[in-house]
């Protein structure tokens, strides 16, 4: 979790742009586990009103846990 600030269509934008403090969230899975983790977010976050956020799904190629040397899924869990 980061704390991070923004603005989205809810803001209207002055000159002078309004940052709004926001959450963003990564959560790095196993890519079976991709739908049942968009659902559980859909499901809990989900209100119908600007404002609900956005989920975004990237490829991750490759990982390294560089104290142990780990690579893969080994290195995120």
């Amino acid at each position: 979790m980061t704390e991070v600030k923004g603005f989205g269509q809810q803001t209207t934008r002055p000159e002078n742009y309004l940052f709004l403090p926001k959450t963003k969230i990564e959560i790095y899975l196993e890519e079976e586990k991709v739908e049942e983790v968009f659902e559980t977010i859909t499901r809990v976050c989900k209100t119908g009103q600007m404002g609900d956020g956005k989920a975004v799904i990237l490829p991750v190629e490759d990982a390294l846990r560089i104290r142990t040397g780990e690579r893969k899924i080994k290195a995120i869990v």
